[in-house]
């Protein structure tokens, strides 16, 4: 049987509602892929079908350099759990992608110093950091050289979080070109060995963490939340009880600010909606779904949760989806929605 060279999924002609199914059985890509190529057109998910612990597992039991793909603008998701647990004596390479999403105001260096920083507080180790933009065209060079540094004749395994850039790496770094690249996450279904001068280079399904938005919401909607260009920040003064939307996703109630900034970081096509916090619930009863959207579910879930201020300046984080920068004297922050979704605070990054 051959291998998609698209997700790297054993093709078969039997069953056309199953991984690898194609009407010719020696075709070179899979339905799925052959869609997701030429026409952007998903048939179905696999964003739920990886486990992130086997994929780990097969990695810790080569002799290889491990390229580990962190999307900047997604960092905490990523940062969630020690690579090193999984990965004990391994030489690791973060290639933090995306750089080019954020704002200009935020320096490479002060960048770097903040990747330190995080890293250093997660109990990380590490053998270097690149950091790329640009679909992985900034910063080409410097992937090559540290593996180059570090590989020490062996082969290298490219691992991350799904939606964190590792095809567009394969691609524009390694100029393979027959992979499947779209928004969509788990297009990779299976280990791709892929030959590369004298070492192959083993390409990986993306980790699935069931805390992140853009595994829990539906296909159709990630164009509303994941970016695809700079983020322009979207600045509020806020005084008194204030309520910031998130479409319908999430809300979060800043109580009792006093001469607060609350500066958004989220894709443009997300519907960011201001109000007052007496107003929000009779907002989001009447308007979820509609003005308020897109959703995670058809009806509104208001569990509410409370999260810690750290201090006169700190981030929001919403897994997937972005944060908000909070500067300010405030009493207290409730978010509501969907308990399913991690929601962080942290020292602010930019």
């Amino acid at each position: 049987m051959s291998k998609c060279k698209g997700c790297g999924v054993t093709i078969q002609n039997d069953d056309p509602n199953a991984e690898g199914y194609s009407p010719k059985i020696d075709s070179f890509y899979c339905q799925r892929c052959y869609r997701l190529i030429n026409y952007g057109d998903l048939l179905y998910s696999a964003k739920t079908s990886l486990n992130s612990s086997n994929i780990l597992t097969k990695a810790n039991q080569m002799n290889a350099l491990i390229l580990w793909v962190v999307d900047l603008f997604d960092l905490e998701s990523a940062l969630q759990e020690s690579i090193n647990r999984f990965l004990p004596d391994k030489d690791i390479i973060m290639i933090a992608t995306k750089r080019d999403l954020l704002p200009k105001s935020l320096s490479n260096i002060k960048l770097g110093n903040y990747l330190l920083a995080r890293v250093k507080e997660n109990n990380i180790k590490l053998k270097g950091i690149v950091v790329v933009g640009k679909h992985a065209m900034d910063g080409k060079e410097e992937i090559l050289k540290a593996i180059k540094k570090y590989r020490n004749d062996r082969d290298v395994v490219i691992v991350g979080n799904t939606n964190a850039g590792k095809s567009t790496i394969l691609k524009n770094v390694f100029n393979i070109e027959k992979i499947t690249i779209s928004r969509y996450p788990g297009t990779t279904l299976d280990y791709m060995k892929i030959p590369i001068n004298d070492y192959y280079l083993y390409d990986t399904p993306g980790f699935n963490r069931n805390n992140n938005l853009q595994i829990l919401i539906n296909d159709k909607d990630l164009k509303m939340v994941v970016p695809n260009k700079r983020i322009k920040p979207i600045i509020y003064q806020l005084q008194d009880d204030q309520t910031i939307s998130l479409g319908g996703i999430i809300r979060i109630d800043l109580l009792e600010c006093d001469k607060v900034s609350c500066v958004c970081y989220f894709s443009e096509n997300l519907l960011i909606h201001r109000s007052k916090t007496s107003n929000a619930d009779e907002l989001w009863q009447k308007q979820h779904g509609k003005l308020l959207k897109p959703t995670l579910n058809a009806e509104y879930e208001k569990t509410v949760r409370k999260l810690p201020i750290l201090g006169k300046k700190f981030d929001v984080v919403i897994y997937g989806l972005g944060w908000f920068c909070i500067s300010g004297k405030l009493k207290e922050i409730n978010i509501s929605g969907s308990e399913k979704i991690e929601i962080i605070t942290r020292k602010a990054m930019i």
